[in-house]
């Protein structure tokens, strides 16, 4: 009787099963992945706000007083520049901020250096990080401009749960929402710590509009500046600062030629919510259905609101 002989290979149903074990480990270990670098994401972003926060500090320590959210053509500096050029020695990018032209008239001067990728202005978890005149208007000047995904916020419009209504200014800016002027950074006005009446750890500064569906990029120099849409009318924007006036993602604030460019709604593209910069330097992330009067309320600096 001859000897049983050692067999050398899997025969087909038992490769098919270690294949299927291993297609269902997979299965079960990409989600965990995936919610891991989303959590990692989730941090930097966090820790690009918190960087802001603390060049902002520096910048009222030197001024005594925060940058304006956006220049205009209508006041001195005419130079059309925003925040974040005003804080750039406060990240570690003075040799950039060296290159701006502070005299110049207009934003387009000083265009070309954004072109220049600065990381703490972009959330790693966009999609976006140009400007979107690249998809909308190929060969505008913006076209090869970085964007940023932290926007100063101008303030709160519509009803005031303590009372009365916030207060906007609505000339000459009415096709694009207007700008808001209880908040931080605002057009052409620079607001004292001293200002905030609210309390520091009851005030938004800034916060995060990085998700995918808004059009509401523009480059990360640019402060107030002139839109013209395609019927040839256009108003003026603020590129790097936003109202609140709808809720968080909001799907009807997106952007699309006819409008309401300053009313886009904060948002991110991280699940259920959006990171919130406080003026006392403090990073929270807003869950997106918070209550809208609290959210108001969080975007004013002297509104009077309670907010818990």
């Amino acid at each position: 009787m001859g000897a049983w002989r050692c067999r050398a290979a899997f025969t087909l149903v038992e490769l098919l099963v270690v294949i299927a074990i291993i297609g269902i480990l997979v299965a079960l270990l990409l989600p965990a992945v995936q919610s891991a670098r989303e959590a990692a994401r989730r941090t930097h972003c966090r820790n690009n706000l918190k960087q802001i926060g603390l060049a902002l500090h520096l910048y009222h320590d030197s001024h005594r007083r925060l940058p304006a959210g956006a220049y205009s053509s209508h006041t001195s500096p005419t130079n059309q520049l925003t925040w974040l050029v005003m804080i750039l020695p406060r990240i570690e990018q003075k040799a950039l901020y060296d290159e701006f032209d502070f005299d110049a008239i207009g934003y387009g001067a000083n265009l070309p250096l954004s072109e220049y990728r600065v990381e703490t202005f972009l959330c790693p978890s966009a999609r976006l990080e140009y400007s979107s005149l690249r998809i909308r208007d190929p060969g505008n000047l913006e076209e090869n401009c970085y964007t940023t995904h932290y926007r100063g916020v101008m303030g709160p419009k519509g009803d005031n749960p303590a009372g009365g209504t916030y207060e906007v200014s609505m000339d000459p800016s009415s096709l694009h929402g207007g700008f808001a002027l209880q908040g931080i950074l605002g057009r052409d006005f620079q607001v004292r710590f001293a200002d905030i009446e609210d309390g520091l750890s009851q005030t938004f500064a800034a916060g995060e509009l990085s998700w995918d569906e808004s059009m509401a990029y523009r480059a990360w120099s640019r402060g107030i500046g002139h839109l013209s849409d395609p019927n040839g009318s256009g108003d003026f924007v603020a590129a790097c600062c936003m109202n609140v006036e709808f809720a968080i993602r909001d799907p009807d604030t997106i952007y699309e030629w006819v409008g309401g460019f300053n009313d886009t709604s904060f948002g991110s593209e991280h699940p259920q919510g959006t990171h919130f910069l406080r003026c006392d330097g403090s990073v929270d992330f807003v869950d997106q259905n918070i209550d809208m009067a609290v959210y108001k309320g969080l975007a004013s600096r002297d509104g009077g609101e309670l907010v818990d």
